[in-house]
Protein backbone atom coordinates (compact mmCIF):
# COMPACT_ATOMS: atom_id res chain seq x y z
CA UNK A 1 0.00 0.00 0.00
CA UNK A 2 2.63 2.66 1.01
CA UNK A 3 4.50 1.68 -2.17
CA UNK A 4 1.30 2.69 -4.34
CA UNK A 5 0.84 5.59 -2.64
CA UNK A 6 4.45 6.54 -3.43
CA UNK A 7 4.39 6.02 -7.18
CA UNK A 8 0.83 8.00 -7.00
CA UNK A 9 2.87 10.75 -5.98
CA UNK A 10 5.57 10.92 -8.06
CA UNK A 11 3.59 10.66 -10.80
CA UNK A 12 1.19 13.97 -9.58
CA UNK A 13 3.99 15.53 -8.95
CA UNK A 14 5.38 15.23 -12.27
CA UNK A 15 2.21 16.07 -13.73
CA UNK A 16 2.22 19.29 -11.71
CA UNK A 17 5.36 19.92 -13.36
CA UNK A 18 5.41 19.40 -17.14
CA UNK A 19 1.54 20.72 -16.85
CA UNK A 20 2.84 24.02 -15.15
CA UNK A 21 6.38 24.36 -17.19
CA UNK A 22 6.63 23.98 -21.07
CA UNK A 23 10.11 23.23 -21.76
CA UNK A 24 11.19 24.71 -25.25
CA UNK A 25 12.60 22.42 -27.56
CA UNK A 26 16.73 22.63 -27.30
CA UNK A 27 17.89 22.76 -30.71
CA UNK A 28 16.86 25.44 -33.46
CA UNK A 29 18.88 26.42 -36.18
CA UNK A 30 20.88 29.22 -35.65
CA UNK A 31 22.82 29.57 -39.26
CA UNK A 32 22.65 32.76 -41.15
CA UNK A 33 20.43 33.11 -43.78
CA UNK A 34 20.10 34.86 -47.00
CA UNK A 35 20.72 38.24 -47.01
CA UNK A 36 21.57 38.54 -43.27
CA UNK A 37 25.68 39.52 -42.84
CA UNK A 38 28.46 37.82 -41.24
CA UNK A 39 30.11 39.87 -38.95
CA UNK A 40 28.21 42.69 -38.74
CA UNK A 41 24.54 43.61 -37.68
CA UNK A 42 21.60 44.10 -40.25
CA UNK A 43 21.51 47.62 -41.53
CA UNK A 44 17.93 47.07 -43.34
CA UNK A 45 14.70 45.16 -43.60
CA UNK A 46 15.91 42.49 -45.81
CA UNK A 47 18.80 41.51 -43.96
CA UNK A 48 17.06 41.62 -40.50
CA UNK A 49 14.22 39.65 -41.60
CA UNK A 50 16.71 36.99 -43.48
CA UNK A 51 18.33 36.82 -39.56
CA UNK A 52 15.31 36.50 -37.72
CA UNK A 53 14.01 33.85 -40.70
CA UNK A 54 15.69 30.95 -38.46
CA UNK A 55 15.05 32.36 -34.94
CA UNK A 56 12.40 31.68 -32.13
CA UNK A 57 12.19 33.24 -29.43
CA UNK A 58 10.84 31.99 -25.47
CA UNK A 59 7.86 33.33 -24.49
CA UNK A 60 7.54 31.70 -21.09
CA UNK A 61 7.75 33.97 -18.54
CA UNK A 62 10.11 33.07 -16.42
CA UNK A 63 12.46 32.41 -18.79
CA UNK A 64 12.36 36.30 -19.83
CA UNK A 65 11.98 39.28 -17.80
CA UNK A 66 9.67 42.21 -17.56
CA UNK A 67 10.24 45.47 -15.36
CA UNK A 68 10.12 49.46 -15.43
CA UNK A 69 13.65 50.41 -16.44
CA UNK A 70 15.72 53.09 -14.60
CA UNK A 71 15.42 56.73 -16.26
CA UNK A 72 17.95 59.12 -14.83
CA UNK A 73 18.27 62.92 -14.55
CA UNK A 74 15.64 63.56 -16.92
CA UNK A 75 12.53 65.03 -15.44
CA UNK A 76 11.29 64.99 -11.74
CA UNK A 77 12.26 62.01 -9.23
CA UNK A 78 13.77 61.02 -6.56
CA UNK A 79 17.58 61.17 -5.80
CA UNK A 80 19.73 58.62 -7.28
CA UNK A 81 21.20 55.95 -4.79
CA UNK A 82 24.57 56.14 -6.26
CA UNK A 83 24.36 60.27 -6.97
CA UNK A 84 22.23 62.24 -4.77
CA UNK A 85 22.28 65.25 -6.85
CA UNK A 86 20.40 63.54 -9.46
CA UNK A 87 17.07 62.50 -9.77
CA UNK A 88 15.82 58.86 -10.73
CA UNK A 89 12.79 57.06 -11.40
CA UNK A 90 10.76 54.52 -12.64
CA UNK A 91 10.51 54.65 -16.72
CA UNK A 92 8.63 52.33 -19.49
CA UNK A 93 7.59 48.57 -18.87
CA UNK A 94 9.31 46.60 -21.02
CA UNK A 95 10.00 42.45 -21.77
CA UNK A 96 12.74 40.82 -23.20
CA UNK A 97 12.81 37.33 -24.48
CA UNK A 98 15.81 35.28 -25.27
CA UNK A 99 16.60 33.64 -28.45
CA UNK A 100 15.39 29.52 -27.79
CA UNK A 101 18.46 27.70 -28.39
CA UNK A 102 20.87 30.60 -27.37
CA UNK A 103 22.73 28.97 -24.66
CA UNK A 104 23.55 26.06 -26.85
CA UNK A 105 25.73 28.39 -29.41
CA UNK A 106 29.17 27.87 -29.96
CA UNK A 107 31.85 30.57 -30.14
CA UNK A 108 32.12 29.96 -34.14
CA UNK A 109 28.74 31.30 -34.75
CA UNK A 110 29.14 34.55 -32.22
CA UNK A 111 32.57 35.12 -33.94
CA UNK A 112 30.29 36.24 -36.70
CA UNK A 113 27.70 37.70 -34.90
CA UNK A 114 24.04 36.76 -34.01
CA UNK A 115 20.98 38.35 -32.24
CA UNK A 116 20.23 37.07 -29.08
CA UNK A 117 17.14 38.24 -27.65
CA UNK A 118 13.84 40.31 -28.81
CA UNK A 119 13.38 43.60 -26.33
CA UNK A 120 9.88 45.57 -26.64
CA UNK A 121 7.81 48.18 -24.81
CA UNK A 122 4.54 47.10 -23.62
CA UNK A 123 1.19 47.90 -24.92
CA UNK A 124 0.11 51.53 -23.93
CA UNK A 125 3.71 52.80 -23.21
CA UNK A 126 4.62 56.35 -24.90
CA UNK A 127 8.25 57.32 -23.47
CA UNK A 128 11.25 55.86 -25.59
CA UNK A 129 13.88 54.29 -23.78
CA UNK A 130 17.05 54.80 -26.32
CA UNK A 131 19.97 53.27 -24.72
CA UNK A 132 17.96 49.70 -25.34
CA UNK A 133 16.76 51.18 -28.90
CA UNK A 134 13.13 50.94 -27.73
CA UNK A 135 10.59 52.76 -28.87
CA UNK A 136 6.45 52.49 -28.74
CA UNK A 137 5.26 49.85 -31.38
CA UNK A 138 8.83 48.74 -32.38
CA UNK A 139 10.48 45.47 -31.67
CA UNK A 140 14.05 45.80 -31.07
CA UNK A 141 16.67 42.56 -31.58
CA UNK A 142 19.58 42.83 -29.40
CA UNK A 143 23.29 41.59 -31.92
CA UNK A 144 26.00 40.75 -30.33
CA UNK A 145 29.70 39.67 -31.85
CA UNK A 146 31.79 38.01 -29.83
CA UNK A 147 35.51 39.52 -29.85
CA UNK A 148 37.03 37.09 -27.20
CA UNK A 149 36.47 34.59 -24.54
CA UNK A 150 35.30 37.49 -22.18
CA UNK A 151 33.99 40.13 -24.61
CA UNK A 152 31.92 40.98 -27.24
CA UNK A 153 30.59 44.57 -29.35
CA UNK A 154 26.75 44.85 -28.92
CA UNK A 155 23.97 46.94 -30.62
CA UNK A 156 20.34 47.03 -30.36
CA UNK A 157 18.12 46.83 -33.87
CA UNK A 158 14.36 47.67 -34.89
CA UNK A 159 12.84 47.88 -37.94
CA UNK A 160 10.59 51.49 -37.32
CA UNK A 161 8.34 51.88 -40.37
CA UNK A 162 10.88 50.41 -42.79
CA UNK A 163 13.69 51.94 -41.41
CA UNK A 164 16.14 49.63 -39.28
CA UNK A 165 17.48 52.04 -36.62
CA UNK A 166 20.42 50.95 -34.22
CA UNK A 167 22.25 52.52 -31.02
CA UNK A 168 25.89 52.83 -31.71
CA UNK A 169 28.21 49.60 -30.98
CA UNK A 170 29.62 49.34 -27.85
CA UNK A 171 32.12 46.35 -25.93
CA UNK A 172 29.87 44.73 -23.50
CA UNK A 173 31.52 41.08 -21.36
CA UNK A 174 30.73 38.06 -21.38
CA UNK A 175 30.20 36.41 -18.01
CA UNK A 176 31.51 32.40 -18.62
CA UNK A 177 29.85 29.47 -16.84
CA UNK A 178 30.94 25.58 -16.62
CA UNK A 179 29.16 23.70 -19.38
CA UNK A 180 25.90 22.49 -18.38
CA UNK A 181 25.26 25.42 -16.56
CA UNK A 182 21.83 26.34 -17.96
CA UNK A 183 19.52 23.92 -19.42
CA UNK A 184 17.54 26.74 -21.63
CA UNK A 185 17.67 30.36 -22.45
CA UNK A 186 17.35 33.30 -20.50
CA UNK A 187 17.66 36.98 -20.98
CA UNK A 188 17.01 39.56 -18.12
CA UNK A 189 17.27 43.49 -17.81
CA UNK A 190 20.13 44.34 -14.90
CA UNK A 191 19.42 47.17 -13.14
CA UNK A 192 22.75 49.84 -12.46
CA UNK A 193 22.94 52.69 -10.79
CA UNK A 194 23.82 54.82 -14.09
CA UNK A 195 21.38 52.92 -16.63
CA UNK A 196 19.82 49.90 -17.09
CA UNK A 197 21.48 47.22 -19.13
CA UNK A 198 20.33 43.74 -20.18
CA UNK A 199 21.64 39.99 -20.42
CA UNK A 200 21.77 37.47 -22.81
CA UNK A 201 22.30 33.90 -24.08
CA UNK A 202 26.23 34.02 -25.76
CA UNK A 203 27.09 29.98 -25.80
CA UNK A 204 27.88 28.69 -22.28
CA UNK A 205 28.17 32.21 -21.18
CA UNK A 206 26.12 35.37 -20.40
CA UNK A 207 26.51 38.41 -22.76
CA UNK A 208 26.02 41.64 -20.12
Amino acid sequence: MATSVKGLLVVLVATVITGCCRCPPDLVNHSLSGACPADAAPSNTAQLHDCLATLAFDTITAVGDEQRLLVKNIGAGAPCHSDSAQTCRHGPLAKIEPVVGGHQRENSELDHGRIITRLFLRPGESERYDSLGLAPGDTTYWWVKRTSDTTAISAYVRDSAGTVVSTPQHTITIELHPPGTFTVALARFIWDDADEKTQGPCGVGCCR
